[in-house]
């Protein structure tokens, strides 16, 4: 059995591993820029008929896997009405998503 840093490590990763049940990847529909460099620059989320959320900033743009939900590709990092999020782009599937929060 371990103990000590060993057990607080298997301790904490499991932890995590139970806060990620809570999430699940939920698609969204972007609209977005492509500008003349080949970048892709999301301007307009929307969750559904009802809900549209224009980014306010861009924070931080990079190739990253989303741990909580699974897929890779590029993660934005974003301000939406003063809140910061993340926002995916799976480049396998052409697809935007994000991890949404599980009500229960």
């Amino acid at each position: 059995m371990p103990f000590g840093f060993e057990q607080k490590q298997i301790l904490k990763q499991k932890a995590e591993k139970e806060s990620y049940k809570n999430y699940q990847k939920q698609y969204v529909d972007v609209q977005s820029l492509i500008t003349n460099e080949g970048k892709l620059i999301p301007l307009v989320v929307y969750f559904d008929s009802d809900h549209k959320y224009e980014i306010d900033k861009i924070l931080e743009m990079k190739k990253a896997a989303s741990l909580k939900v699974g897929g890779t590709g590029i993660r934005y990092k974003v301000r939406i009405c003063n809140k910061e999020t993340y926002l995916f782009f799976d480049d396998g599937e052409f697809k935007f998503f994000v991890e949404r929060k599980i009500k229960r």
